[in-house]
């Protein structure tokens, strides 16, 4: 099985693959406006065969917009597999 690690930042997200217990890291991307996050997450998801995500999750005031994250993620996916 294949797991995406995504962690989560205001401007940058840093993204992480593993099959084992040993993460790989695939680098960080920037973005401007969540869409283009979403969308190149869908493309990994895709093309890397993702069967579960772990996003890394900080404390304080960031902590809520990670969370607002991993939900988008999960809508966005839903609905473009439903098309």
């Amino acid at each position: 099985m294949n797991y995406l690690g995504i962690d989560f930042g205001l401007r940058n997200f840093g993204f992480s693959i593993a099959s084992t217990p040993l993460a790989e890291p695939l680098g960080e991307k920037k973005y401007k406006q969540l869409n283009e996050i979403l969308e190149f997450t869908t493309t990994l998801i895709n093309e890397k065969q993702i069967k579960a995500i772990v996003i890394g999750l900080p404390e304080g005031k960031l902590a809520e917009n990670t969370k607002k994250f991993g939900e988008k993620i999960i809508q966005y996916e839903y609905s473009k597999n439903k098309k």
